[in-house]
């Protein structure tokens, strides 16, 4: 500590307390104390005091972890890493002549360290410290280690966004920042990887597509063949450009969707549209989206920059195809009926990342006493105590239906059997309770000619989120399997559980959620009803939709609430080709209020060129497509499609919009809408652009094509099953 001095003797004068914006959390002497380390380190650094906690926040949540390491192998309160490639634990130790080990346990040292490094990197960019909260962005990202654009993106949006809203956290009180804001002119294109290539066919924004093969993943039209339903989540156990490699191989026989890496760099192998081999399931490889995260199972190689990426990918997969983000569909391959595998493993940091998917402070719950949702990852007893037989495990968000307690235990069915869970591990959930009227069997899929799984003994009781036609999806130890409606029924309506409690016979319609927003996608399914049969569904006289019943009369589709629905409880109606009628309610709430906003980057342009469309007043981070109709030459009329999302500021995610080299001189109305999903509504915007003719071509330099970033080949190879 006495060479400290020497190293930043003359950093006193430069140092920004900005102490008028944070103060001391009420009567209390450890966050005084927090609060001193902070000032102290931004006084000797140089670094002002909201960078530094709006940093911290970011790295850990002002938390030290007393010592452990982090979701992504990073320690104390800046989560410095001793990652190769990215060691900033070693660096800062030296910065502040002391151990990695001492950083790992000192909040000072650490704070102190981060601090003097952070400065350092500033000053490495233009010789001196930045004069602006903004000017430290380029710093911040050698800090933290982001090499892609999209991750950086989210990482300076998280910081940011949270500097205007202020922290209040770690014995800290920061008081918004209004006008904090990042700086990324021209520093993006120099230091991070670009996707340029604007061609590219990726069905999410700003992800880099690298095909698998065409033998690796089925060809299909989904959601039309199959509905998407499901998200799940793996691990690559390798590289992120080995895991490209294995999917373009033919003889890998394996695939998935997309590929988030240590970075954040979002890569897609399969369209969305097409069935990847990932999930060792075929049903559910049907109706779901796989995910490969770098890293491994048995280590704790995720990192922050990967979890905020994939948050944000599951948002707009969960908004464009009207999943509720639940873990009853966004599970782990560990999770799959029947399958093997066991990632993305017990490293895998479900509280985090769902929190992010769901943009809950705490996670969720619903009050609902009768079932346990768990809080951490937890063991099953055969017993109510420690040295009993343990029947299996269980992660966070995994619901169980309870059917007794002792003190500090609760019994719960679990894999045919009543087991039992600490009482400290588990909240009170939600769900739909189903009691099996009689023995059932569990299946690997949602069809009496799956794999049976088990059979599940008459009057145990599980929890679902999610029906799959005739069968509900359940949590039936560590593995999840499908129960067939006509075995089960739905108990414990009261106030507080999901609607549509389904008798084992008879008709029935649920509607999930059971309270939403006009202009909402939800869910509504039917039993009952007659089988192979078209429905008509209605609310009063207005149509709504229609669906198919399967053979055993059922039937699970995705309705939008018209956005002119007044607020209030409405009665909908299923009527099927014989008369067969199936009923039920949904709370309509009132609409949320934005005001969206859509402009092109030029108010006139020429037929072939390029231009961006931007927007603002959207509601964070949803999935927005934009649509233009351009008349052509020919009498016929081209309609361009475009897919981008909302930031975490409402404003839009920059998409280049092509023009037609063939269309038409005129004005053109442009359509940004936002799918209906939970917490989100419907909105219109509108914007126009006047088409002008097309120059002669010898005033039209060709476009030089830009070339497409690669990713450096490695050795490991991921060992994904179809």
């Amino acid at each position: 500590m006495l060479g400290t001095r020497k190293v930043v003797g003359l950093l006193f004068v430069l140092g920004w307390l900005s102490s008028s914006l944070v103060s001391a959390a009420p009567v209390s002497r450890p966050a005084t104390a927090r609060l001193a380390l902070f000032q102290d380190a931004a006084r000797r650094s140089g670094v002002p005091l909201p960078i530094l906690a709006g940093l911290a926040w970011e790295q850990s949540f002002l938390s030290g972890h007393r010592g452990e390491p982090s979701i992504d192998g990073g320690y104390g309160l800046l989560d410095l890493s001793p990652r190769a490639g990215h060691d900033t634990l070693d660096v800062a130790a030296r910065l502040v002549h002391a151990s990695p080990a001492a950083l790992r346990r000192s909040d000072a040292l650490n704070l102190l360290g981060g601090a003097l490094l952070l400065a350092r990197e500033a000053r490495g960019r233009s010789g001196a410290l930045p004069s602006s909260l903004g000017d430290w962005s380029a710093a911040i990202l050698r800090f933290t280690g982001m090499r892609s654009a999209f991750a950086a993106r989210l990482l300076l949006d998280d910081l940011y966004g949270r500097l205007r809203h202020g922290i209040t956290a770690g014995g800290l009180r920061l008081a918004p920042i209004p006008g904090a804001r990042p700086v990324l002119a021209g520093m993006i294109g120099r230091h991070l990887v670009v996707r340029t290539d604007t061609r590219s066919p990726a069905d999410y924004p700003t992800a880099l597509w690298e095909p698998a093969s065409p033998r690796n993943y089925t060809a299909a039209h989904r959601p039309r063949g199959h509905r998407i339903r499901y998200i799940v989540i793996h691990d690559t156990e390798g590289s992120c450009a080995s895991a490209v490699s294995s999917f373009q191989d033919p003889a890998a026989q394996a695939s998935a969707h997309y590929i988030v890496c240590l970075d954040g760099t979002i890569i897609q192998t399969v369209r969305e549209r097409n069935i990847a081999w990932h999930a060792g399931n075929w049903p559910i490889n049907q109706e779901s989206i796989g995910i490969e995260h770098e890293g491994y199972a048995d280590g704790a190689y995720y990192t922050r920059a990967q979890y905020l990426a994939s948050a944000a990918l599951v948002r707009y997969l969960c908004q464009k195809y009207g999943i509720d983000p639940d873990r009853n569909v966004i599970f782990g391959h560990e999770n799959v009926p029947a399958a093997t595998h066991t990632d993305p493993g017990p490293n895998w940091n479900w509280s985090f990342y769902m929190q992010r998917v769901r943009h809950d402070a705490v996670g969720y719950t619903a009050g609902i006493t009768a079932v346990a949702v768990l809080t951490t990852g937890a063991l099953a007893y055969a017993c109510p105590a420690t040295t009993c037989t343990v029947l299996g495990s269980a992660n966070w968000g995994e619901q169980f239906a309870i059917t007794g307690e002792q003190p500090g235990w609760e019994a719960v069915s679990y894999a045919g059997r009543r087991g039992w869970l600490p009482a400290d591990d588990v909240a009170a959930g939600s769900g739909y309770l189903l009691r099996t009227v009689s023995a059932a069997t569990l299946r690997a899929g949602p069809s009496a000619g799956a794999d049976a799984i088990a059979v599940v003994p008459a009057g145990q009781t599980y929890v679902s989120m999610a029906r799959d036609g005739a069968y509900w999806y359940v949590a039936y130890n560590h593995r999840y399997g499908f129960l067939a409606a006509a075995a089960v029924q739905s108990v414990d309506c009261r106030a507080g559980h999901l609607s549509g409690c389904l008798a084992p016979s008879g008709s029935g319609l649920a509607v999930t959620p059971d309270a939403a927003p006009a202009g909402l996608s939800v869910t509504v399914a039917g039993s009952g009803l007659s089988p192979n049969s078209p429905v008509d569904i209605t609310s009063g006289a207005v149509p709504l939709g229609t669906a198919e019943t399967d053979g055993s009369g059922s039937f699970s589709t995705v309705l939008n609430l018209p956005s002119n629905l007044a607020a209030g409880t409405i009665a909908l109606l299923a009527e099927d080709e014989q008369g067969g009628q199936a009923s039920g309610t949904v709370l309509v709430q009132p609409p949320l209020g934005y005001s969206p906003h859509v402009k092109l980057s030029a108010a006139s342009a020429l037929a072939g060129e390029v231009e961006t469309v931007r927007g603002s007043g959207f509601p964070p981070e949803a999935a927005v497509t934009v649509a233009v109709g351009f008349a052509l030459a020919s009498n016929t009329t081209k309609r361009v499609t475009l897919h981008t999302f909302s930031q975490p500021d409402g404003k839009l995610a920059p998409v280049p919009l092509t023009i037609p080299a063939a269309a038409l001189p005129g004005a053109y109305r442009l359509r940004a809408v936002v799918p209906g999903a939970t917490g989100r509504t419907w909105l219109t915007v509108e914007g126009e652009t006047a088409i002008t003719p097309t120059p002669t071509p010898s005033l039209a330099p060709p476009a030089t094509p830009t070339a497409i970033p690669t990713l450096p080949v490695q050795t490991a190879t991921p060992s994904p099953t179809p």
